[in-house]
């Protein structure tokens, strides 16, 4: 199934909102929602690749440059806030399995839509329906059934994954149709994975093969003018820890374009050590192209050092790759949720004839959370400095019933903390044991915190140290 943006309705089941604490077996996701400005950091294979700062908003990873073989990406998210989140994702198919009884469904309809310069635009020509639904036959087994709809393209398919003690076995067919082709195209895959030899008692598998058939067949049915193409492609990854901190990663892939008559091989293998905070990461890549008819070898290393204190929320790394033949380095201070945090981050990157500086600092209010960045980028060759200041603001206002709150920006369910008329001093919320206080209401404007855990048991602590209560105590 493609990957879209769409701006419309949607109707899912969302187990892990309505019940975070029900284990579905479900997977993951190829889109990361921000729900506020954040560093996003990009790493894949585990090497690091890039990062970017980017604001609220949903954001797709198809357009990553990856390379060939398998490839893992690693998501980590650092929110003004100071909150930090990993997501982890895989070009191998996740094979997932539904508990015994267990239905997964999502149903979505709207138009297409993009983020051009931190702005949703839509565009109204291009309507599309799509959905996916799942069940559990037995702990073992999940069947479903999948399709999309665009006046221009359609596609239909299902997915049977089986596990076993052998391992999980995942296998998906799709059919498609097209507005500008007579052809009507398919694709079928099968993937496999497994624990096996060498995971040093990791829950993960470290063994994926898969095997993907293509007869005319494009991603996105609607896209017309784009090529149909008929193939085969086969892809391998195997990782073997020698300790907790030291493991070789082997993987190939092999494509063949029935067309042209011409394939691409490509193997690669790579070492990585991990002492303390750095990371070492060697690797030798060899891809041979029918097309050509040249074999390229290629070799890289990459040196890499990370720290961060839990304590005081600073975090600092340095990094240089032969690939790009760069110097990174990054220092920073996570402000706190707390009203008058701070934090800032410099970062500074050396390459060829080609220079990178920035500065960020951003502030947590009681009510509002702000930042203001500078950046520069200097080419050396051409003597060009380019610059860019920006500044964000986000704040929150929320209704319910006769009730209205002003607080920080946050997605899902919050509180409205009211104050009785007779309470004169400041309201401290979710301030334990003389740590700072998530917000401060008072008498005169309500207090809006959120609830991080949709639909299950959450605690606002309430306090207020100045108030005289007098005899008794409500």
């Amino acid at each position: 199934m493609p990957s879209l943006n769409l701006g419309g309705v949607a109707l899912e089941r969302l187990w892990s909102s309505l019940q975070p604490s029900r284990n579905i077996q479900n997977g993951g996701s190829q889109s990361i929602y921000l729900r506020e400005s954040a560093n996003v950091y990009i790493y894949i294979n585990d090497i690091y690749f890039t990062d970017i700062r980017l604001p609220p908003g949903r954001y797709q990873l198809e357009d990553l440059p990856l390379d060939q073989g398998s490839n893992d990406i690693r998501i980590e998210i650092r929110y003004q806030s100071g909150e930090r989140e990993v997501i982890n994702y895989s070009q191998f198919f996740n094979t997932r399995l539904l508990r015994s009884g267990i239905s997964d469904f999502s149903l979505y309809a709207g138009v297409a839509s993009n983020i051009v310069d931190t702005d949703y635009e839509y565009d109204t020509e291009q309507y599309v329906a799509q959905g996916y639904y799942e069940y559990g036959l037995t702990n073992h087994l999940t069947i479903g059934l999948n399709g999309a709809y665009h006046p221009e393209g359609q596609i239909v398919g299902g997915v049977i994954n089986v596990g076993a003690p052998f391992g999980n076995i995942g296998s998906r067919f799709s059919g498609l149709t097209y507005e500008d082709e007579s052809a009507v195209g398919s694709i079928a895959s099968i993937d496999y994975e497994h624990s096996v030899f060498g995971n040093l008692g990791f829950s993960s598998p470290n063994l994926r093969l898969s095997y993907e058939v293509f007869t005319d067949y494009r991603a996105t049915p609607w896209l017309t003018g784009a090529d149909l193409l008929s193939g085969m492609r086969a892809r391998g990854d195997y990782r073997y820890y020698v300790t907790s901190n030291i493991d070789y990663t082997l993987r190939g892939s092999w494509t063949l374009d029935r067309d042209q008559s011409e394939s691409v091989y490509f193997g690669a293998l790579e070492i990585s050590w991990s002492p303390w905070d750095f990371k070492f990461t060697s690797s030798i890549e060899y891809e041979y192209d029918d097309a050509t008819g040249i074999g390229e070898t290629s070799y890289f290393f990459v040196a890499r050092w990370d720290w961060f204190s839990s304590v005081d929320f600073y975090a600092a790394s340095a990094e240089y790759q032969t690939r790009t033949n760069r110097v990174r380095g990054t220092f920073s201070k996570f402000s706190q949720s707390t009203p008058g945090g701070y934090g800032y981050e410099l970062t500074a990157e050396y390459g060829e004839n080609v220079q990178d500086y920035s500065v960020r600092g951003d502030y947590v209010g009681n009510r509002f959370t702000t930042e203001l960045e500078y950046q520069a980028e200097i080419d050396d060759l051409t003597e060009e400095r380019n610059q860019a200041v920006s500044a964000r603001l986000s704040t929150a206002v929320s209704m319910l019933g006769s009730d209205i709150a002003w607080g920080r920006s946050y997605r899902g369910p919050a509180v409205i903390v009211d104050i009785h008329d007779t309470i004169e001093a400041p309201v401290l919320i979710n301030g334990v044991s003389e740590e700072e206080p998530e917000s401060i209401a008072t008498r005169n404007l309500s207090g809006l915190v959120p609830i991080y855990g949709a639909h299950g048991s959450s605690t606002v602590y309430i306090d207020v140290p100045r108030h005289l209560w007098g005899m008794t105590m409500v």
